[in-house]
């Protein structure tokens, strides 16, 4: 059985050379990167039961020594995931949107080290369930 998250993982991949890590990464890890985690799964239910399309909320960062490569690394996933359908990584997407994008920043806690960018993103992907 495949698994959404295998999905996106893959979508990952084919957007740009950034390694992605589900929920964390291992510490030490050079940038860029990207994390994903599934925030949240709405499942609508008929009558008697569950009508097999949920939608799976996902949040995406991706964490970079600048500002422009963290906005080309998101311009990148952006353009692979948003408005996706079709079948791959054994999963039917009906549909994916992005639902938010926003910019950080961490700064240092010694005051040496230089800046973390990030650009965060919210995807809703529709997908069928077996």
């Amino acid at each position: 059985m495949a698994y959404i998250e295998e999905w996106l993982s893959a979508q990952l991949v084919i957007a740009n050379p950034a390694v992605a890590f589900p929920m964390i990464a291992p510490q030490g890890q050079p940038l860029p990167i990207v994390i994903y985690r599934r925030t949240r799964t709405a499942r609508e239910r008929h009558l008697t039961s569950g009508a097999g399309m949920p939608v799976a909320s996902f949040a995406l960062s991706v964490y970079a020594n600048t500002y422009a490569a963290g906005k080309a690394i998101a311009s990148d996933i952006r353009m692979q995931l948003d408005n996706f359908t079709g079948e791959a990584s054994g999963v039917t997407i009906n549909r994916c949107q992005i639902e938010d994008e926003s910019d950080e920043v961490e700064l240092p806690s010694d005051g040496n080290s230089k800046p973390v960018y990030i650009v965060s993103m919210s995807f809703d992907v529709c997908f069928t369930e077996e």
